[in-house]
């Protein structure tokens, strides 16, 4: 948001490169006129150690004053494969030098205060320190015979591959475990039956404590249900589809059909003769 309309100064968000078999998620890649940023944003409201051998800890108050410390992943480490992945791409097209890519870590949360020993070869900042360390690296100058950071950032949006993912495989969900109730049942209306849509089999009218409903009897492979006031608006409306079309089997009814508003089934028509009027009650 700082640099929205900066002719010097070119920011991309969440940028996703793949390259040459590898792929990066890189939060936040800057271009100046002498470099790169490569951004790696962690969230994290706790207090940071690091110790001489480069291994990061979280650290938290606990009981009786002392200091947990709980390990976590070294966010320059990670960051340094991005920008292997960057620099791969950009040598692979540069006539001139590959302009340098700094590895900057930057906590969003205001308190963060990091310890121990400062990494070499990496930028920790707290997000209130970002927009002053840029400036000051605004108005450097390129190196002699170095490629364009703002040719090579149009370079990498085109190796830009957003990741799309996809909820139900991720967390195992069958699509079908989510369908409302009016879809997890089909009136077959030459066959005159509820079908369950998961495996296809008949549905059986059946009968609990909450009332009527048409159950799947492969139970418990299956055990899908749908309550029978539901199952009766599925029908009726594959009732109506299939006398819409010309193909309709008219020898199924002579009448629109009806349907049973307790169960949802086909009410059957039948004939009983009165012999004081001999006239056919339906």
């Amino acid at each position: 948001m700082w640099y929205k309309d900066a002719a010097d100064v070119v920011v991309a968000n969440d940028l996703r490169v793949e390259y040459n078999g590898r792929s990066v998620q890189i939060d936040h890649f800057v271009a100046l006129p002498a470099g790169f940023l490569v951004i790696e944003s962690k969230s994290l409201p706790d207090h940071i150690y690091i110790d001489e051998a480069d291994n990061w800890f979280r650290m938290a108050r606990g009981k009786r004053g002392v200091e947990d410390r709980e390990g976590m992943s070294n966010p320059i480490e990670q960051n340094k494969r991005h920008i292997a992945v960057l620099q791969e791409l950009f040598g692979s097209v540069a006539h001139g030098g590959v302009p340098p890519l700094a590895n900057v870590i930057v906590f969003p949360h205001p308190k963060v205060v990091v310890r121990g020993s400062k990494p070499a070869g990496a930028y920790l900042l707290r997000v209130d320190q970002l927009h002053t360390f840029i400036e000051k690296l605004r108005g450097s100058k390129p190196a002699p015979e170095t490629a364009s950071t703002f040719d090579l950032i149009k370079l990498a949006l085109t190796y830009h591959r957003p990741l799309v993912l996809d909820p139900y495989e991720r967390y195992h969900i069958d699509k079908k475990d989510v369908l409302p109730l009016s879809r997890r049942i089909e009136f077959d209306v030459k066959q005159k039956a509820y079908l369950c849509v998961f495996c296809a089999a008949k549905m059986a009218l059946q009968r609990d404590r909450n009332g009527l409903f048409w159950g799947c009897p492969n139970n418990p492979q299956c055990k899908k249900r749908v309550p029978a006031s539901v199952a009766v608006q599925v029908g009726t409306e594959a009732v109506e589809r299939s006398e819409k079309d010309k193909d309709f089997l008219t020898w199924l009814f002579t009448d629109k059909p009806r349907l049973c508003p307790n169960c949802g089934d086909i009410l059957q028509r039948k004939n009983r003769a009165i012999k004081s009027t001999g006239r056919v009650r339906m």
